[in-house]
């Protein structure tokens, strides 16, 4: 299931993707995502937390928890504010038609990030647990701009598990949700 703000993102992703196992949804809020608990092996947010602030992160972790089977993982990605992206953003926001001063309201950097999703969101450390933080192959990123293939053979040099250079571009984060106890489930209500 794929869901975005954007009406007509969702009618270009259902009539070019869709299937019947594979769905598209337009939703104006996170609330206009319902599925039944425990729905879901996967969740991704990929390049959208940045954008959120914090109550609508706050939402959304709640929303995921609730959403993944125990075991299940959220996938997120970020820009990685301890990197060169600083100066990307300040070049793109001088010279293009794009400002990123208005698109990115919550900043992530490699060194903090685990810690600033436990400050959003309280129940953190009962609900995830972090698989792993990485960051992107450093200039793998730029180098798609050349070649898709030199981008992708500069990635694949070091397993994404391996690779702990803080400084790349951007930050992947796996979260496992944790297997809740039949008390705490009725805590949260689920």
């Amino acid at each position: 299931v794929g869901v975005d703000i954007l009406p007509t993102q969702i009618e270009y992703a259902q009539a070019r993707f869709g299937t019947d196992f594979r769905q598209f949804m337009a939703v104006k809020t996170l609330d206009g995502i319902e599925f039944p608990p425990k729905s879901f092996d996967y969740v991704t947010l990929i390049e959208v937390i940045d954008h959120l602030p914090r109550i609508d992160i706050e939402v959304f972790l709640s929303k995921a928890s609730r959403l993944l089977k125990p075991g299940g993982r959220l996938i997120l990605t970020t820009p990685n504010y301890a990197s060169m992206w600083p100066l990307v953003e300040l070049a793109i926001n001088r010279w293009s038609d794009v400002s990123y001063e208005e698109q990115h309201v919550t900043k992530f950097n490699f060194f903090t990030a685990s810690r600033k999703l436990r400050d959003i969101y309280c129940r953190f450390d009962d609900e995830f647990e972090v698989e792993f933080v990485t960051t992107t192959h450093f200039l793998a990123p730029f180098l798609a701009a050349i070649s898709r293939r030199l981008s992708d053979r500069a990635s694949s040099l070091v397993d994404h598990r391996r690779w702990r250079f803080p400084f790349g571009c951007m930050i992947m984060m796996s979260l496992k949700r944790r297997e809740l106890t039949a008390s705490a489930s009725d805590a949260h209500g689920f």
